[in-house]
Protein backbone atom coordinates (compact mmCIF):
# COMPACT_ATOMS: atom_id res chain seq x y z
CA UNK A 1 0.00 0.00 0.00
CA UNK A 2 3.21 2.49 0.47
CA UNK A 3 3.51 2.01 -2.90
CA UNK A 4 -0.24 3.69 -3.56
CA UNK A 5 0.69 6.45 -1.80
CA UNK A 6 3.82 7.13 -2.75
CA UNK A 7 1.77 7.96 -6.19
CA UNK A 8 -0.59 9.51 -5.37
CA UNK A 9 2.39 12.09 -3.32
CA UNK A 10 3.81 12.53 -6.77
CA UNK A 11 0.46 13.08 -8.67
CA UNK A 12 -0.72 15.88 -6.03
CA UNK A 13 2.85 17.49 -6.97
CA UNK A 14 1.45 17.43 -10.77
CA UNK A 15 -1.42 18.57 -10.13
CA UNK A 16 -3.24 22.01 -9.40
CA UNK A 17 -4.84 22.75 -5.72
CA UNK A 18 -8.41 22.71 -7.62
CA UNK A 19 -8.01 19.14 -8.69
CA UNK A 20 -6.58 17.62 -5.75
CA UNK A 21 -9.53 18.74 -4.23
CA UNK A 22 -11.95 17.72 -6.34
CA UNK A 23 -10.11 14.16 -7.11
CA UNK A 24 -10.37 13.80 -2.70
CA UNK A 25 -6.40 12.40 -2.99
CA UNK A 26 -6.27 13.53 0.71
CA UNK A 27 -8.71 11.82 1.38
CA UNK A 28 -7.47 8.73 -0.68
CA UNK A 29 -4.17 8.82 1.18
CA UNK A 30 -5.86 9.04 4.49
CA UNK A 31 -7.57 5.28 3.07
CA UNK A 32 -4.72 4.00 1.77
CA UNK A 33 -3.28 4.53 5.41
CA UNK A 34 -6.14 2.55 6.48
CA UNK A 35 -4.70 -0.56 4.85
CA UNK A 36 -1.38 -0.79 5.83
CA UNK A 37 -1.91 -3.59 7.37
CA UNK A 38 -4.73 -5.40 5.99
CA UNK A 39 -4.34 -7.11 3.01
CA UNK A 40 -7.42 -7.24 0.31
CA UNK A 41 -7.33 -8.13 -2.89
CA UNK A 42 -10.49 -6.24 -4.41
CA UNK A 43 -9.30 -3.20 -2.25
CA UNK A 44 -5.65 -3.08 -3.68
CA UNK A 45 -7.59 -3.72 -7.41
CA UNK A 46 -9.47 -0.49 -6.64
CA UNK A 47 -6.57 1.52 -5.98
CA UNK A 48 -4.94 0.14 -8.53
CA UNK A 49 -7.77 1.06 -11.03
CA UNK A 50 -7.59 4.39 -9.39
CA UNK A 51 -4.29 4.78 -9.89
CA UNK A 52 -4.67 3.87 -13.75
CA UNK A 53 -7.44 6.36 -13.98
CA UNK A 54 -5.29 9.18 -12.32
CA UNK A 55 -2.47 9.06 -14.37
CA UNK A 56 -4.97 9.28 -17.39
CA UNK A 57 -6.42 12.40 -16.07
CA UNK A 58 -3.01 13.69 -15.54
CA UNK A 59 -1.84 12.93 -19.35
CA UNK A 60 -5.68 14.59 -20.77
CA UNK A 61 -5.50 17.82 -22.16
CA UNK A 62 -9.61 18.41 -21.04
CA UNK A 63 -9.85 14.97 -18.59
CA UNK A 64 -13.09 13.71 -17.15
CA UNK A 65 -13.83 12.85 -13.48
CA UNK A 66 -16.91 10.82 -14.36
CA UNK A 67 -15.06 7.14 -14.60
CA UNK A 68 -12.52 8.04 -11.41
CA UNK A 69 -15.30 9.21 -9.28
CA UNK A 70 -17.53 6.44 -9.81
CA UNK A 71 -14.64 4.06 -9.22
CA UNK A 72 -13.99 6.12 -5.95
CA UNK A 73 -17.46 5.99 -4.61
CA UNK A 74 -17.61 2.55 -5.27
CA UNK A 75 -13.84 2.22 -3.60
CA UNK A 76 -16.04 4.10 -0.39
CA UNK A 77 -18.86 2.33 -0.43
CA UNK A 78 -16.78 -1.44 -0.53
CA UNK A 79 -14.64 -0.20 2.69
CA UNK A 80 -17.24 0.77 4.24
CA UNK A 81 -19.51 -2.22 4.06
CA UNK A 82 -16.59 -4.60 4.60
CA UNK A 83 -14.35 -2.75 7.26
CA UNK A 84 -16.88 0.10 8.18
CA UNK A 85 -14.39 2.69 7.40
CA UNK A 86 -16.26 6.37 6.69
CA UNK A 87 -14.70 9.55 5.45
CA UNK A 88 -14.90 11.55 8.31
CA UNK A 89 -18.04 14.19 8.04
CA UNK A 90 -20.21 11.59 6.78
CA UNK A 91 -21.67 10.46 9.77
CA UNK A 92 -22.67 13.78 10.88
CA UNK A 93 -24.16 14.86 7.36
CA UNK A 94 -26.12 11.40 7.54
CA UNK A 95 -27.53 12.14 11.07
CA UNK A 96 -28.26 15.94 9.81
CA UNK A 97 -30.18 14.96 6.89
CA UNK A 98 -32.36 12.46 9.00
CA UNK A 99 -32.69 15.71 11.47
CA UNK A 100 -34.32 17.54 9.15
CA UNK A 101 -36.33 15.22 8.11
CA UNK A 102 -37.34 14.66 11.83
CA UNK A 103 -37.72 18.47 12.11
CA UNK A 104 -40.25 18.84 9.20
CA UNK A 105 -42.13 16.20 11.31
CA UNK A 106 -42.22 17.95 14.34
CA UNK A 107 -42.86 21.34 12.70
CA UNK A 108 -46.20 19.81 10.61
CA UNK A 109 -46.75 18.60 13.99
CA UNK A 110 -47.11 21.84 15.44
CA UNK A 111 -48.29 23.57 13.11
CA UNK A 112 -51.26 21.60 12.61
CA UNK A 113 -51.89 21.47 16.00
CA UNK A 114 -52.00 25.27 16.89
CA UNK A 115 -50.61 27.98 14.41
CA UNK A 116 -49.06 27.46 10.65
CA UNK A 117 -46.38 29.45 11.60
CA UNK A 118 -44.24 26.62 13.57
CA UNK A 119 -44.06 24.89 10.68
CA UNK A 120 -40.56 26.72 10.57
CA UNK A 121 -39.48 25.66 14.25
CA UNK A 122 -39.00 22.34 13.78
CA UNK A 123 -36.44 22.16 11.03
CA UNK A 124 -33.52 23.86 13.40
CA UNK A 125 -34.69 22.10 16.17
CA UNK A 126 -34.21 18.74 13.99
CA UNK A 127 -30.60 19.84 12.45
CA UNK A 128 -29.82 20.18 16.65
CA UNK A 129 -30.74 16.68 16.76
CA UNK A 130 -29.27 15.60 13.73
CA UNK A 131 -25.69 17.31 14.36
CA UNK A 132 -25.70 16.38 18.18
CA UNK A 133 -26.30 13.03 17.26
CA UNK A 134 -23.70 12.84 14.13
CA UNK A 135 -20.94 14.45 16.34
CA UNK A 136 -21.07 11.45 19.26
CA UNK A 137 -21.10 9.04 16.41
CA UNK A 138 -18.19 10.84 14.35
CA UNK A 139 -16.62 10.64 17.93
CA UNK A 140 -16.90 6.73 18.59
CA UNK A 141 -16.15 5.80 14.68
CA UNK A 142 -12.70 8.01 15.67
CA UNK A 143 -12.47 6.33 18.90
CA UNK A 144 -12.63 2.79 17.29
CA UNK A 145 -10.50 4.14 14.39
CA UNK A 146 -12.87 3.86 11.87
CA UNK A 147 -12.63 7.35 10.05
CA UNK A 148 -10.12 8.32 7.24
Amino acid sequence: MEFFKEQIHSFISRLDEKQVKKMELNTLINLIDKFNNIDDVEVEGSFNILNKLIVNIINEENPSYKEYKSNFNTLKKLVRKNYGFVKKGTLNGESIGVGVAIGVAIGAGLSSASNPAFMGVGIPIGIAIGAGIGSKREKEAEEKGLLY
